[in-house]
């Protein structure tokens, strides 16, 4: 223990595991760093890292009997044990990797102020490439609390390199990287933000959150009342079927199944006696239900119609009809959960074939076994897209072709959606519609359809106008050329020269003419406009802004409104200021019909000044033609440098201005 009057601690009892959790590493070292400094600010040891506690010089002079004598300074041995403490507590917080970069490095003081540099480089490169993750970061395939620690990580890093991000702008890109189904909070939130008390990160977080957890909820109910839906669907379907009772599986190749192991994964027999026909306990005392003939009292396995090919119980359900009714066409295709496997019937229904040379049999739901003859592939042509079907298994004696829902599923990225008419296959990735079919007699059915190109070559001689009016009522001169061409063959010219469907359905309103009024000096004309409201109110609360152009010279000035009541004061100020600069009278002031421009006390000026005041007709913005464009010009220059520069559309104000200065430089300069 050193001596309590050294000014250089030596807490040699700290154990530095439990308070530095972190083992440095290229991904973690603001947590780590904050851990650190936590530890040496407990020991009042912070010094030794950040230069506050200099080292002593390491000898000092003392005059023994009259002589100067150099000997070691017991100060400078103090400091020495507290900077190697702290040296070793540093090196024992580092990863390997880290360790090779500052091993010999002496002092804790050296240690620090290189990791520093190694992590905290603000190169160029770093920085664009962590704004790009930050603006490209989305909430796809994670979890609200994986993204938010995500981005959380990229500000952090852009903080450590002395590029923090500000509040605005981590919620713009927290709120971007969002889907579609945050969007209704994402809105309001965004309105939210224009107010003058906007929401900090952590209220958005925090709102978002809540949402997160409310869909949630509702995805969970769903999800509990389609199995419950499901389960009475079974039981509807087959009354026979109790709980615990004995089922037919569809563990082959192919071929389906009913009850609680129908699909894949369930019995196998593979020629070795039927032991999904063995009886089971039902657990709960019902009577045993037989799955071949329906009725109570004794199981499959004792039925005597088990032998017997050509019977069929009385309430069949329709699945069976796969192995009974034919097709009309032969191209239908029926979805269905239970089968483990594509099953066709022919090969001509594949795009590519081989036999099969393998000892498995497709297992059906009254326990026959049928051979297998072929494997290949086949392609589902709809108007909407393409299915590709991979290891369809060929059975002459499937009368019906049977589409594996698990197997597509597992195959392509695609998901299976039902209603009561159709059926619907969805491209995961696209989330567009690649096939679909109709409800037939209970049947869904994906049919893959072949498409021809018709032509019809009857009447190519025709008449002017029949021509005309088949063309999309096309220009006469079109005509002209394509008779010119051989492409058709006019028989009769047109007989009546103006055809009225064109002329309601291609009407409109004829152009202005270019204005041919001209002014010989500054302030001759004035026109004037006023824009907004803004969508987003500006930092110092601006809504509107006016610009004035001077018809001479083009030259235009710019100034920001709260209110539309502000513009007389904003104009007696302008015309004070143009009036003194040119020495010269404004004489003419032209603008639109608004009521900014034509209340009694703008009015009342203006004939007070001798101010001609040329009002445009109402709904006719051309003839404020030369305010509107300034307008558009300086709106688009603004937005694009916002845009360009990640700012809030807040501080669209100053943009604006700053583009009205760019026009005029350009004006200048021409």
């Amino acid at each position: 223990m050193a001596d309590p009057l050294s000014p250089y601690p030596f807490p040699s009892n700290v154990h530095v595991l439990s308070s530095v959790t972190l083992k440095l590493s290229d991904s973690n070292y603001l947590l780590w760093k904050t851990q650190f400094e936590s530890l040496l600010s407990s020991q009042k040891l912070v010094g030794s890292v950040n230069s506050t506690i200099a080292a002593p010089p390491s000898t000092q002079t003392v005059v023994v009997g009259g002589v100067p004598t150099v000997e070691p300074n017991p100060l400078f041995d103090a400091w020495f044990c507290t900077d190697q403490l702290v040296r070793s507590w540093l090196f024992g917080t580092l990863s390997e990797e880290v360790l090779g970069v500052v091993h010999n490095l002496s002092t804790s003081r050296e240690i620090w102020l290189s990791l520093a540099e190694h992590f905290n480089q603000s190169s160029l490169a770093h920085q664009f490439a962590l704004k790009r993750q930050l603006r490209f970061l989305t909430k796809k395939g994670k979890t609200l609390t994986a993204y938010c620690r995500e981005l959380k990580n990229i500000c952090d890093a852009l903080a450590s390199i002395g590029k923090p991000v500000d509040e605005e702008m981590k919620i713009f890109g927290f709120l971007n990287g969002l889907g579609k189904e945050y969007d209704s909070v994402s809105s309001g939130i965004q309105r939210d933000l224009s107010k003058p008390h906007p929401p900090s990160f952590n209220d958005v977080v925090t709102e978002i959150q809540a949402y997160d957890l409310k869909l949630q909820a509702y995805e969970a109910d769903e999800a509990a009342n389609t199995h419950l839906a499901f389960n009475k669907e079974q039981t509807d379907y087959n009354k026979s079927y109790k709980s615990g009772s004995q089922t037919f599986n569809s563990g082959q190749r192919g071929g389906r199944g009913f009850g609680p192991n129908r699909g894949r994964g369930g019995f196998s027999s593979r020629g070795r006696g039927f032991p999904q026909h063995q009886s089971q306990s039902t657990g709960t005392g019902e009577r045993p239900v037989c799955q071949i003939c329906g009725r109570v009292g004794h199981t499959a396995i004792k039925c005597y119609n088990r032998f017997d090919n050509n019977y069929q119980a009385q309430d069949t359900p329709q699945a069976f009809s796969a192995l009974q009714v034919s097709d009309t066409t032969g191209k239908e295709w029926y979805p269905d959960s239970g089968a483990s496997a594509h099953v066709t019937s022919s090969t001509e229904n594949l795009q590519t074939s081989t036999l099969y040379e393998g000892n498995d049999m497709i297992l059906v739901a009254d326990g026959t076994y049928l051979p297998i003859t072929h494997v290949g592939s086949a392609n589902i042509t709809s108007a909407t897209g393409t299915l590709s079907l991979n290891d369809v298994l060929v059975c002459p004696e499937i009368h019906k072709s049977l589409l594996s829902m698990s197997k597509l599923c597992d195959d392509l990225p695609c998901g299976v959606w039902f209603d009561s008419h159709k059926i619907y296959v969805v491209d995961i990735n696209t989330q567009k519609v690649v096939a679909r079919g109709p409800r037939v007699k209970g049947l869904y059915t994906l049919e893959d359809q072949k498409f021809a190109a018709l032509y019809s070559n009857r009447q190519c001689s025709a008449s002017e106008d029949t021509w005309h009016h088949r063309l999309g009522h096309s220009n006469f001169k079109v005509l002209q050329r394509l008779q010119t061409s051989k492409e058709i063959v006019l028989n009769k010219s047109r007989t009546i020269l103006i055809c009225e469907p064109c002329q309601m359905g291609k009407s409109s309103r004829l152009q202005f003419l270019s204005s041919s009024s001209r002014v010989l000096a500054p302030l001759d004309r004035i026109h004037c406009d006023l824009w907004g409201p803004s969508p987003v109110v500006s930092t110092l609360e601006f809504k509107y802004y006016a610009v004035f152009i001077d018809d001479f010279s083009r030259f235009s000035w710019f100034y920001p409104l709260r209110a539309k009541s502000e513009f007389y004061s904003v104009f007696v100020a302008f015309q004070k200021l143009v009036e003194t600069q040119f020495g010269s009278k404004i004489k003419v002031f032209q603008s639109d019909g608004g009521g900014e421009f034509i209340n009694k006390r703008l009015q009342q000026h203006l004939v007070e000044c001798g101010i001609k005041h040329l009002v445009s007709y109402p709904y006719t913005p051309q003839q404020n033609g030369l305010a509107e464009r300034k307008h558009r010009h300086v709106v688009e220059l603004g937005l694009s440098m916002l845009f360009h520069s990640n700012t809030p559309l807040s501080y669209w104000v100053e943009a604006f201005f700053c583009a009205n200065f760019i026009l005029i430089c350009f004006q200048c300069r021409c």
